[in-house]
C-alpha cells in the first residue's frame, strides 16, 4: 500500500528515498517514502510527490490520515531505464531501511 501526498505549500526535505515511521491509527509501522519527480514513471511531472509505502501492512489507505516521521536519508532519487530496474531498486532500498531501522 502506497499514499500519494501532495506537497503544495509545504516544506520538505530534499528529494531522494528515505526510511521512514508511519504513525495510522495509534499503529507505528516503517516505510519507504520517494520525494520527488517519478522521473521513470511520469516524464510530465512538475511538481513533487511524496510517495508512502507502507511495509508490512495492507489494504487501503486511500482517504485515511498518516503521520510521517522522516528517519533517515537512503538515495538520490533518480531516472532509470526500465520499470523491472526501478522495482529491483526499491526492494534493495527496503532491505537497507529494514536494516538500518533495525540498527
Amino acid at each position: 500500500p502506497t499514499a500519494n501526498i501532495s506537497l503544495q505549500g509545504l516544506a520538505y526535505p530534499p528529494q531522494g528515498v528515505y526510511g521512514v515511521r508511519v504513525l495510522l491509527d495509534g499503529q507505528s509501522m516503517l516505510g519507504a517514502a520517494n520525494i520527488g519527480l517519478r522521473p521513470t514513471v511520469d516524464q510530465a511531472r512538475e511538481q513533487p510527490l511524496l510517495e508512502v509505502h507502507v511495509l508490512e501492512f495492507s489494504g487501503d489507505l486511500y482517504g485515511r490520515e498518516l503521520e510521517i516521521e522522516f528517519l533517515f536519508r537512503v538515495r538520490d532519487e533518480r531516472k532509470f531505464d526500465s520499470l523491472q530496474a526501478l522495482k529491483a531498486q526499491l526492494a534493495l532500498d527496503v532491505a537497507e531501511i529494514r536494516k538500518r531501522a533495525a540498527e
